[in-house]
């Protein structure tokens, strides 16, 4: 699969969380997608490698929440 294709799918996967996440939290979707940029789960997300960009916006989410829970969060 190319990067282009990779890099779309991750930004679709991205916009799902922020909007997934604002509903969860009741914060507004400005502050998740700022939140979510600066953590790890934002890196692995756009790293090719990791495959997270296939895994859809639950599987990422739960994965920035782990990152949270052991104090990994911030890049």
């Amino acid at each position: 699969m190319s990067s282009d294709i990779i890099t779309a799918c991750a930004d679709m996967t991205f916009a799902d969380m922020i909007l997934d996440y604002a509903e969860r939290s009741g914060q507004s979707q400005q502050q998740v997608r700022d939140a979510l940029i600066k953590s790890g789960a934002y890196d692995a997300l756009y790293d090719e490698q990791t495959g997270l960009w296939a895994a859809g916006p639950d599987a990422c989410l739960d994965f920035h929440e782990q990152l949270c829970t052991t104090g990994r969060y911030m890049r």
